[in-house]
């Protein structure tokens, strides 16, 4: 079966789209983790010297 190129292309974008969609909520974890794992270690960081500081 041989689909005109406008039907294929059409076909690609849909399915482009749908997996943009899919991946989305998972770059936003990421992100997200990476940004929470930034502010844990700023966290750790400041705790720790407050440590030092009172010993």
């Amino acid at each position: 079966m041989h689909w005109p190129i406008g039907i294929y292309f059409a076909t690609l974008l849909t399915w482009l789209q749908s997996v943009q969609i899919l991946m989305i909520p998972v770059i936003i974890q990421k992100k997200f983790s990476c940004m929470i794992s930034i502010l844990e270690g700023v966290v750790f960081q400041r705790r720790y010297n407050y440590i030092l500081e009172n010993f």
